[in-house]
């Protein structure tokens, strides 16, 4: 079973679905040209895109999938129509969208990962042994 889900997104009118199973493969395509960390600078404290950086990460998803296009071609897209930066972060916010895991895992995750109080019962090992017990018993009785 997968940590990840199905991903499905748009090119050209074509929809896409990378099964579950493949995400992992995909993400390794996309990070030899982009990276979470990086995504997440460009969005958040640089404020700018890479543009061919992002290109080239987009453009071999594409590929992964089966698209014949050139990160030119990509990159071309980008910028047509009148709301190219809006055309960026959409990709940008795809491919992020892409390289984590859902947050239904992500709480299974948190969730498993939380440690139990210990629980002082007589066979656990916080209860007193006998022999301790015994101790504390003959020293109150002296």
């Amino acid at each position: 079973m997968s940590i990840f889900e199905d991903f499905s997104f748009e090119w050209a009118g074509r929809k896409h679905v990378i099964p579950a199973d493949r995400i992992l493969k995909a993400i390794a395509v996309v990070e030899q040209h982009l990276t979470l960390h990086e995504i997440s600078v460009m969005m958040g404290q640089r404020k700018t895109v890479r543009q061919a950086q992002l290109a080239a990460a987009y453009g071999a998803l594409l590929r992964f999938v089966g698209e014949d296009v050139t990160d030119e071609d990509v990159y071309g897209n980008f910028f047509a129509g009148r709301n190219s930066s809006a055309a960026m972060v959409s990709g940008l916010l795809g491919l992020q969208k892409l390289m984590v895991p859902p947050p239904s895992y992500m709480e299974a995750k948190e969730n498993t990962s939380k440690k139990s109080e210990p629980t002082e019962t007589a066979d656990s090992s916080k209860a007193p042994s006998k022999r301790l017990a015994d101790l504390e018993n003959s020293a109150a009785g002296d």
